[in-house]
């Protein structure tokens, strides 16, 4: 196996692993609200909290890529903000087609694809969020890494 592929592997491991941790918060967090009396989940919840985890950790690599192409930064952040608004409403998409299928109704009632792909909107987007900004400060901190090794290059000399 090449090292880039074993890299490229290794990362979506590593991708995988935070998505299953995020759902398995969200799980916990639903199974504790319901012994506690707070909600009554419909059959089935578990499956669709743990539904994140292939949604995620597939779109997780594109939008670093994105993020990269396309960073929030002066000169080019309304650009920025275009191609990653019209990538949401993709991921948008897929999940809201996942959810026809792990969980097609609410409150007894058939959902629309619609109302399934604005269904978990603000949690996608929030996710969508973090994503970019994680890898906008791994950006900035390797810039500042690189300046911090030219200046004790610099001192060096």
């Amino acid at each position: 196996m090449s090292p880039r592929l074993a890299s490229h592997l290794r990362g979506l491991a590593v991708t995988g692993a935070v998505w299953t941790a995020v759902a398995l918060a969200s799980a916990l967090s639903l199974y504790l609200r319901t012994q506690s009396g707070e909600i009554a989940p419909r059959p089935g919840w578990f499956w669709v909290t743990l539904g994140i985890i292939p949604v995620w950790t597939a779109a997780t690599p594109p939008i670093l890529w994105l993020s990269r192409r396309f960073p929030l930064e002066r000169g080019t952040w309304h650009v920025a903000v275009l191609v990653h608004a019209i990538v949401l409403l993709i991921v948008l998409a897929v999940d809201g087609w996942l959810n026809m299928w792990l969980s097609p109704s609410a409150g007894g009632r058939q959902l629309t694809f619609w109302q399934q792909m604005w269904r978990y909107s603000f949690i996608d987007a929030f996710f969508y969020g973090g994503i970019v900004a994680v890898e906008r400060a791994a950006h900035y901190y390797r810039l500042y890494l690189d300046r911090r090794v030219r200046a004790s290059e610099l001192e060096a000399q």
